[in-house]
């Protein structure tokens, strides 16, 4: 599919493993494709900590673009998300 020029981005999940990440992203990158790296985590909020681990990681193996979706649990007053918005310290991008 990276090879067909038919796309311009493609989405890979995180826990499809670091090398297979690094290997699509590779080969997206010489095909002009761009690449979303994501992880999702249905089960709560990871620690700030954690979710930039994860979003550092996602970059170091090639993406263009981060994602990472999350479930909201702390207290219902989305602080969690504020800090880690903040903690990360975007400059540039979409929540």
């Amino acid at each position: 599919m990276i090879q067909s020029g038919c796309i311009d981005l493609i989405d890979i999940e995180l826990s499809m493993g670091d090398q297979f990440l690094k290997e699509a992203a590779a080969a997206a990158h010489e095909n002009g494709v761009k690449v979303v790296a994501s992880n999702h985590d249905f089960h709560g909020t990871p620690s700030v900590q954690e979710m930039v681990s994860r979003l550092t990681r996602m970059e170091s193996l090639g993406a263009d673009i981060l994602k990472i979706a999350v479930i909201e649990r702390h207290k219902n007053t989305h602080h969690i998300g504020i800090g880690y918005l903040q903690g990360y310290g975007l400059k540039r991008g979409a929540v």
